[in-house]
């Protein structure tokens, strides 16, 4: 009788985990391009706040990598939409200083209080 319960209460607990929500990003990188200038890379992009709160002065990190994959420079940016509700798309242009040798980099993501946002599709993504 008690292995009977005991499986029935293993085998509940099983199914529970399977009708879990997979978790997802905060942050989804919708789209990205970069274009290397003489002294300045311009990366232009949209986002969409997949998460159910509302993210308050978004700001989008990147990580410049060289060609062996080491990263070579962080820089961030704000996102012009200050305060991005939850399901909401937003473009992102940004201006930042030309990392010579970078080949790649990475997108993550900060709120106004500088807390980290779970970011899906952050690249790599080549730079043109």
């Amino acid at each position: 009788m008690v292995r009977v319960w005991f499986a029935a209460v293993v085998l509940s607990l099983c199914t529970a985990g399977a009708f879990q929500k997979a978790k997802t990003g905060d942050i989804d990188i919708l789209e990205v391009t970069a274009q290397r200038g003489d002294d300045m890379i311009e990366i232009d992009g949209r986002v969409r706040n997949t998460s159910d709160k509302t993210i308050r002065g978004l700001t989008l990190s990147f990580d410049f990598t060289a060609p062996d994959g080491s990263v070579m420079t962080t820089q961030t940016a704000p996102v012009d939409e200050e305060n991005l509700a939850a399901g909401k798309e937003a473009p992102f242009h940004m201006k930042l200083s030309n990392p010579a040798r970078a080949v790649r980099f990475k997108v993550s993501a900060l709120t106004e209080s500088k807390r980290r946002l779970r970011v899906t599709n952050g690249g790599p993504f080549a730079i043109d």
